[in-house]
Parts: structure tokens; sequence; C-alpha cells
């Protein structure tokens, strides 16, 4: 393909007008500002376009699109314990694949094109994003609450099951992690044992740390140390970790994670929603951790729109901050990209660059609510809606486009998580 005369966002994240773009297979082969010579094929007309690296949703949970509207109002553990889990008890493989199309479709509809996940019944999950051509980061959320030891660990031996059918599928673009689901719902000896196991190994591993304040006090309680210093202790700092929320964070407990090269995960939406808290976004990207975005499942969001993380990560911080520099239009479009990209180990993802893999997504400038534009970024930022898209790709595949999904069945789909839904709850 080749895009004729469009503004993109480069890999400097400055805005260049009346560019080309090409790709070729699953890679971006041109960008200038002169036409190629060679011939890319199917020529688009870039005019009133703007191209930009497709968003990279950090912390998901695909199948949670079957709890859309359930669980409101609610604080965290109560949300959990009185209205998740008893649905989730409920949920076969079958639902979980059909509720992870439609979670992925639905992430495609708004220029995403991967994702870090955490749920159970992850061969599903792993077949709807073969089938729907994703980029995933895949894990179970391992659990604990008895005395059982890491090998006879249910979830753990469904991510060694992972990593070996992903590395057999010849490609990476769906990668298995390790994980923990948390403190609260994993033992001591489990976490002690997946650090032990993960030492040297430079594997990936997916928790949640310092969602909320009941969850941080009652970890000082058990532990006499934070979730993340707990975390330390127990091996797990030495992993490529990605601490999704990551709220209530200490100054001590900032400095293991810049030490130790974590990603924060930043979700304010479902933090907003669910009365977390508010995040300190501003001191991690001064000390220079990696903060990367992603929405949380839809049960406390609403959805898969990235682009109302980003609006809401840059101004839901500004009461707190003194310096509203610090969290910029350029910045939280490069947390909702390269940072993700990072944390995921894509080192070819990420920034609209040569070489790079075509991941993009194509925006109307067209909008309405785009008129006038005096900064396009700052434009982009906080006025584009997410039903701008007119494209997703992903490594060169067109997986949305003119209003249709080219992977998904999105009628299929939805008439099969509506058959769920209602199975479900008259089974509850």
């Amino acid at each position: 393909m080749l895009f004729e005369k469009i503004t993109l966002i480069d890999e400097n994240f400055d805005v260049k007008e009346n560019m080309f773009v090409a790709t070729e297979k699953d890679k971006i082969a041109y960008i200038s500002q002169l036409p190629p010579q060679k011939d890319y094929g199917q020529k688009i007309c870039g005019k009133n376009k703007l191209l930009t690296n497709g968003w990279f949703n950090c912390h998901t949970h695909l199948p949670m699109t079957l709890l859309r509207g359930y669980a409101e109002n609610l604080k965290l553990q109560d949300w959990l314990n009185t209205k998740v889990f008893p649905f989730e008890a409920k949920m076969n493989e079958e639902d979980v694949y059909y509720a992870a199309l439609l979670g992925i479709a639905e992430m495609f509809r708004f220029g995403t094109v991967s994702a870090t996940e955490m749920y159970f019944h992850p061969l599903s999950i792993l077949e709807a994003a073969k089938k729907a051509g994703i980029k995933l980061n895949l894990c179970t959320g391992t659990t604990e609450f008895g005395d059982g030891g890491l090998k006879d660990n249910k979830n753990f031996n469904e991510e060694l099951d992972l990593h070996e059918r992903c590395s057999k599928m010849g490609n990476d673009k769906i990668k298995a992690d390790f994980s923990l689901h948390s403190e609260y719902i994993t033992t001591e000896k489990i976490v002690k044992e997946l650090g032990e196991y993960l030492k040297g190994k430079n594997e990936r591993v997916h928790v949640h740390v310092s969602e909320t304040k009941k969850e941080t006090d009652e970890c000082i309680a058990r532990h006499g140390l934070t979730p993340t210093a707990y975390l330390e202790k127990c091996g797990i700092m030495n992993a490529k970790v990605n601490a999704a929320h990551s709220v209530w964070l200490t100054d001590e407990d900032l400095s293991i994670y810049k030490a130790n090269g974590v990603t924060a995960v930043h979700n304010p939406m479902s933090n907003l929603k669910l009365g977390s808290g508010f995040a300190r976004i501003e001191k991690m990207l001064e000390m220079g951790i990696n903060v990367a975005l992603g929405t949380d499942g839809v049960a406390s969001n609403n959805n898969f729109n990235l682009f109302e993380d980003l609006r809401f990560a840059a101004i839901m911080h500004n009461p707190l901050n003194e310096n509203y520099s610090v969290i910029n239009p350029k910045t939280l479009v490069k947390m909702g990209t390269l940072n993700g990209a990072y944390s995921q180990d894509r080192c070819d993802c990420g920034c609209i660059k040569e070489g790079n893999k075509a991941d993009f997504a194509i925006y109307d400038l067209n909008e309405v609510s785009m008129k006038p534009c005096h900064n396009l970024l700052n434009s982009f930022v906080y006025s584009m809606p997410g039903g701008a898209v007119l494209m997703t790709v992903v490594d060169g595949e067109i997986v949305y486009g003119n209003g249709k999904f080219t992977t998904i069945d999105i009628d299929d789909v939805i008439r099969k998580t509506e058959q769920s839904r209602k199975r479900i709850l008259s089974e509850i």
C-alpha cells in the first residue's frame, strides 16, 4: 500500500504533512516527502487524513466484554467479590473465545493494534487473537489460595503451555507472558517460587500492583512491606514487569520501579470509576520510569477506546500537579504507543519509522471536533474522537476499514456473546 500526501506523526512524535508512506508485507518500507520510484501497489489518497502508530493497550481483560455495564457503582473489592467473580465462574471456553473477539473488534475500531492481556481460558483467547490478527502479550493471571506449589499451579502450567505454543507459531505476533494476578490472591510461597523460576530468564511478568489503598495497607499488615517491596523481596522485580495500575506507590516503590526497569501501566478511566486513586504519573515521568496506558477490562471502564484514557491521563492529574507541562500531548501519545511496545518487548514497533512493523491507524481530519485546528498534536489528544478512525492496520494487514472488520464476523460475534450473557445470568 502507498499513502499519498498524508499527514503523519513521525518517530519523534512530530507532525509531518504531505508525506508518502508505503508498506511492504508486514513492514513500513518507505517514508518521504517525495513519491517513491518503486511500485507499492494500492494507492490511497491521504488528503485530510492522519496516519499514526496504532495504540498499545497494555492492561486488558478482553473477555470481560460480557460484563459491560453489569457491575456498577462499587468499590474494587465489592465489585470483584459480589459481582465479577460469581459471573466469571460461569464462563466457559466458548464464552471467552467470542467475548475476546468482541473486545478485539472494539479495539480495532478505535485504532489499537496490540494488547497485554490477562485472563483465564488462555487457549480460547489465543485462538481469538490468531483469527483476528491482533498483536497480543497473553497470560492467565496466576492465583493461589491454598498451600500448593508453583509446579502444581494450574495457571502457571497453562502459561508454560502458552510459551510452548507461541514458540511453535514461527513469529512473535502473539507472545506468552508469565503473571501474578496480585499479591492479595496469591501466597508468598507461590510468589517466591515464581521469582526463583524467573531468575536469569529475561521473561515478562504481568501483575496488578497497588491498585487501591486497601490492597496496599493490607499487604503492609501481612508482610510489613508495600506490594512493590514485597514483589522485589520475592524476586519478581528481576523480571520485565508490567505493573498494572501502580496507584499507591511510595517514593521507595518508585525507586524500585526505576532500578528494575518496571513499566507502570496507567489505567485512568478504571482508576476513576472504581475510586482507586490517582497514580503519581508526573513523578514517574520525571524519574524516567516507563509509563504505558491501558483501559483495563470493560467491566471497569466501560470500553476499549484508549482515546478516553489518553484524554483523562492528560487532564485528571492537573489538580494534583504544579507543572502541567510534564504530561503533555507528545508524551501522552508516546505512552500509548512506543512505551507500550517497549513493555511488550517489541523493539520494531511503536512508532512510524522505516523498517518498523506496519502497525498504524488512519484518522479523518475532517471531523468537526477537530475544526479549527491550531496545533494538530494538541487537537489529536484533546479533541479527536475515537470514532474518527478510518482504518486500522496490523503487520501490514487491514483489520478494520470502511466501517467493516475484515478478519472478524462481527454479527456472529455479537449474536454469540448475547447468547452467553443470557445463559450466564440464568445460572447465577
